[in-house]
């Protein structure tokens, strides 16, 4: 494996606990579900390509009410 970022140069000090552990969760979660939800937007029109595939036209309904709430169609 390669090298994965900068070496830490601890210029800061950290004392974990808890609410840091907790706080540092929630930024590493918003993050992955942003790149996720990005992701998921530009596969879902390859998934549920036409309207007349029946074995998708439920889930295909589902995803499109769903998606009407971020503004967004299936083609």
């Amino acid at each position: 494996m390669g090298k994965r970022g900068a070496k830490p140069q601890g210029k800061v000090k950290i004392k974990w606990s808890p609410n840091f552990a907790y706080a540092v969760g929630l930024i590493t979660t918003d993050y992955s579900l942003k790149y996720a939800k990005a992701n998921s937007l530009k596969l879902l029109p390859k998934l549920y390509y036409d309207k007349r595939v029946i074995c998708l036209s439920r889930k295909r309904r589902e995803i499109e009410k769903a998606l009407q709430v971020e503004g967004v169609t299936l083609k």
